[in-house]
């Protein structure tokens, strides 16, 4: 195994852009989402969502996680924020809530509770990915076989879940894709498993 080599005019790598807040003290970065004017971006050691002005400018705290972070991601209106609130070491203590967020403000415009979702000790990332008119998230399920999982499919517009499906055949929860015509899972067979609404 080594490296290839890197044909530099194929890759133009652009300045990079600091994270640094209104004081002018640089910020850590960790999760990203990528949105039509912003980056938004978790610390890994942080509990604060960022939003990074693309076009320059001073980057400011949103808003705060509150609990262990399960997953970010961004659409072209709105940012997804998927957290557990509790202590995520002890079973069943631990309510995942999915937040929206208006792109432009960073203002939470719904939080939905997601009592599908049991995390108890999982501590790797959840699903999580907007498209095709749905927001998709997937998970351990509650009251699941040993290992079974759920898919979640949340209306963006209500907040609402708008359908799922239990106990997909040995997927990997934090493997998923969206596009037009519903979600692709990765499965351990291996296999994807292509899933679309009824």
């Amino acid at each position: 195994m080594g490296f290839g080599r890197v044909d530099a005019h194929r890759l133009r790598p652009r300045p990079p852009l600091v994270v640094t807040d209104a004081a002018g003290r640089r910020q850590p970065v960790g999760w990203l989402a990528l949105g039509p004017d912003a980056l938004w971006t978790v610390p890994f050691q942080g509990q604060r969502l960022w939003r990074v002005p693309l076009g320059g400018g001073p980057a400011r705290p949103v808003v705060r996680v509150g609990g262990f972070l399960y997953g970010l991601a961004a659409d072209p209106g709105r940012v997804w924020l998927l957290s557990g609130s509790g202590n995520p070491d002890r079973q069943r203590t631990s309510t995942v809530r999915l937040r929206r967020l208006d792109q432009r403000r960073g203002q939470v415009t719904a939080t939905i509770s997601l009592p599908q979702l049991e995390v108890g000790a999982f501590r790797g990332p959840l699903g999580l990915t907007p498209g095709g008119g749905a927001v998709w998230v997937a998970g351990p399920s509650v009251g699941g076989l040993q290992g079974g999982g759920i898919l979640l499919r949340v209306d963006p517009a209500s907040g609402r879940v708008a359908g799922w499906l239990r106990d997909p055949p040995g997927f990997f929860p934090g493997v998923l894709a969206a596009g037009p015509r519903g979600v692709w899972v990765g499965t351990e067979a291996p296999a994807l498993l292509h899933v679309v609404a009824a």
